[in-house]
């Protein structure tokens, strides 16, 4: 699991942090929504921990809204020491997945972040843009209605672009997603995976679906269709 935390509050958040790298949850750290939405334009991960009192600027609501609105479907945990009603509803309706009330116990927070992780990957099982339509659970891919032969690791690529669709995915996330720890030399293969994969897909009626980023990484294309998740 990868989890963003956004908080103004660093001696929190580096706490925070601490605690789910212990835990095995890879976690990084923005201390404003502006930051975190600069972030997550080229980062994927499974959970954004948002402070609702956010200074700087904007707001963890109004944070949350705008990466709604730039279609970041990642799960969203508000952080908040604001316990009224009206406070969590305004959450919720700026798109925000679950509400925990600080000071909160790390086990309870841990809890909550696999929560949203499984919820997560429950709703990700089918995955569809641009034509393009990939059943996780029974690896299978259609493109405009034929279904179209990968390999695991070109099934692996482009379960990954997709599930960021939209987003500029990294050349180190692909290799995490796709490969694991089976060296750094992968890296190097997924240039080649890419190549292979985009051949398939043009083969298939869908041509242009993945766009290279120098130096940055790859982003898969909404065109004729929103993504669904």
């Amino acid at each position: 699991m990868r989890v963003l935390i956004v908080d103004d509050d660093r001696r929190l958040a580096s706490v925070v942090r601490d605690g789910l790298e212990e835990a095995g949850i890879d976690a990084d750290v923005v201390t404003d929504g502006v930051s975190a939405v600069r972030t997550l334009a080229t980062q994927a991960y499974d959970v954004i921990m948002l402070d609702v009192m956010l200074g700087g600027g904007i707001d963890g609501v109004e944070t949350c809204r705008l990466l709604r609105e730039r279609g970041v479907r990642t799960a969203v945990l508000m952080l908040t020491a604001l316990d009224g009603i009206p406070d969590r509803v305004r959450g919720l309706n700026a798109g925000a997945d679950d509400y925990l009330v600080k000071p909160f116990a790390f086990a309870e927070l841990e809890a909550r972040l696999n929560a949203l992780t499984r919820r997560d990957q429950r709703r990700g099982q089918l995955r569809s843009a641009s034509g393009v339509h990939l059943d996780s659970g029974a690896r299978r891919v259609h493109v405009n209605g034929t279904e179209l032969q990968l390999t695991r690791r070109e099934f692996d690529l482009l379960e990954a672009l997709l599930a960021n669709a939209g987003q500029v995915v990294s050349k180190d996330q692909l290799h995490r997603h796709g490969w694991g720890d089976d060296g750094a030399a992968a890296a190097n293969l997924i240039e080649v995976y890419v190549a292979r994969l985009r051949r398939k897909l043009a083969d298939a009626g869908a041509a242009d679906c993945i766009t290279t980023l120098r130096n940055t990484g790859y982003r898969f294309e909404l065109r004729r269709e929103a993504a669904r998740v």
